[in-house]
């Protein structure tokens, strides 16, 4: 039986990872954190502490990634959490990876009270092992791809007040392999890590019976606006409640591998807010941002109960499908209101108190077929809609004229690297599971001739999947792509990342 010890409650949350700073990745692990910490901690604060994400600039950068975590490691005097997920899975990339199994877990606590939680790639931890901390084995459960999601936070607060000793300690060959990675002078990180905000918590004084805080986030990439809506909601939720120092999230959803440098796409915007807001485990407001959005400047509004999230944006139907096929009810607000930030606290206000806004009915049509909702910094496709597709079935896919062949099948990693796969993605809504286009090793919006700044691309795009036969003992070995695509150059397969 573990052993628990008296520990302060932590001064910072961390969590390192290759996702983009504008992907939907990192709000999802925000809200984890959230929710898996806050009957253990949050309920003792007057307000939530800030989870503070940061980025390797090049996906797959264990390198920068090691070195970031141990210098933070290093420097902090006082007790923190600091997660990282920087995990290639590139052990035994000739195969697949049956129920998406990856590296171990390890953890670790310094001398300051600093938790570390992270898969183990290798130069993720040989620069805190060079430290002379102690590092454990953390075992754990899950057939999960978005590990970063659905173990760390989870397995962090946990670990948070219990004596790692229990753990099995890397030691012997295992400990010394990490060593000598972290002594190789001829391993140099690829890129470096940017810091980012998550979301803000704000402290919710108005609304009767609330927990406590709410998180915030904007969609969109108008820092002016994100920032006065930050001092807004201070100033009608409570001045200084915020967390000092951040803003509210900007997460601009066309800004990523594939997609467009200009104002969000609002198919992109919706679905990342109905990924964020119909998963809630916390009070959560989501404002999707109306600049450069094509309406004419009027607001809508809705509100989940069931995950206590508000839910405001441009009066457009895109935005709003994924939503409203939850069954939500979307409101047209009045044509005087287009400021979000000043209708927020009434709206919050008002659902908090179990009447939630209810006017006009916008009117969004449910779409058909399979379309591209947004692609993450790694060059993933995520899908609108479910082609009907059968499990192990060799399938055309064809976007905007080009045409791949995938296996279709239940996990993105049971497929060896090089092969394109039709597969269930890590993001559900709704209890429905979203499909995503995933080439292992490679980015399948490259591919597919979704460039960065490619202006003619965006969110809505139609896809089409034709299912050809069965997939037969040799597809593997035909579907395989041995080139890496150029943005991945340096990041697969040249030996010094992911080792």
């Amino acid at each position: 039986m573990p052993r628990r010890i008296s520990v302060q409650d932590p001064t910072f949350y961390t969590f390192v990872s290759d996702y983009g700073p504008y992907d939907l990745a990192g709000k999802e692990v925000a809200a984890r954190i959230d929710a898996n910490w806050s009957t253990k901690v949050l309920r003792r604060q007057s307000s939530a502490l800030p989870v503070h994400l940061a980025s390797t600039t090049v996906p797959f950068d264990t390198v920068a990634n090691g070195r970031y975590v141990a210098e933070v490691a290093r420097g902090a005097t006082s007790p923190g959490v600091l997660l990282h997920n920087v995990a290639p899975r590139n052990a035994n990339r000739e195969l697949p990876r049956v129920r998406n199994e990856g590296e171990e877990l390890f953890a670790a606590r310094t001398d300051a009270g600093v938790l570390l939680v992270g898969f183990n790639s290798g130069l993720s931890w040989a620069y805190t092992a060079a430290l002379g901390v102690d590092i454990y084995r953390v075992p754990f459960r899950t057939s999960s791809q978005f590990r970063g999601r659905d173990v760390i936070p989870e397995q962090a607060a946990k670990l948070w007040d219990t004596d790692l000793r229990h753990l099995e300690k890397v030691t012997g060959s295992d400990l010394q392999t990490l060593l000598d990675l972290a002594g190789n002078p001829g391993i140099e990180p690829l890129g470096s890590v940017n810091e980012y905000s998550g979301a803000s918590p704000v402290k919710d004084k108005s609304a009767a019976g609330n927990a406590g805080s709410i998180r915030a986030f904007v969609i969109g990439p108008h820092v002016r606006d994100k920032h006065r809506f930050r001092a807004r909601c201070e100033e009608l939720f409570g001045a200084g409640t915020a967390l000092a120092g951040s803003a509210v999230h900007s997460a601009p959803a066309a800004i990523n591998s594939a997609g467009r440098t200009g104002s969000p796409d609002l198919v992109s915007a919706g679905f990342i807010a109905g990924q964020l807001g119909l998963n809630a485990q916390t009070p959560t407001i989501i404002v999707i941002d109306s600049v450069g959005a094509a309406s004419s400047g009027r607001l809508a509004t809705a509100y989940n109960r069931s995950s206590r999230t508000l839910f405001i944006g441009p009066a457009h139907e895109d935005p709003w499908r994924q939503i409203s096929e939850a069954g939500l009810t979307v409101s047209a607000l009045p044509p005087s209101v287009t400021d979000p930030a000043e209708v927020t606290a009434k709206l919050w206000q008002s659902a908090a108190a179990g009447v939630p806004y209810s006017g006009e009915p916008l009117p969004v049509p449910k779409r058909s077929g399979t379309s591209v909702a947004y692609c993450d910094f790694y060059g993933n496709i995520k899908l609108h809609g479910r082609p009907n597709v059968p499990n192990g079935s060799l399938v055309e896919v064809s976007i905007n004229g080009t045409t791949h062949r995938a296996v279709a099948g239940e996990g993105v990693f049971e497929v060896p690297t090089g092969v394109l796969t039709l597969a269930n993605g890590s993001s559900k809504a709704n209890g429905v599971v979203h499909k995503e286009l995933f080439w292992r090793g490679k980015s399948a919006a490259h591919e597919f001739g979704l460039e960065r700044g490619d202006h003619g691309w965006s969110a809505g795009t139609d896809v089409t999947v034709e299912v050809l036969r069965p997939l037969g003992p040799s597809d593997f070995a035909d579907l395989r792509v041995e080139a890496i695509t150029p943005s991945y150059a340096g990041v697969v397969g040249l030996g010094t990342i992911g080792l």
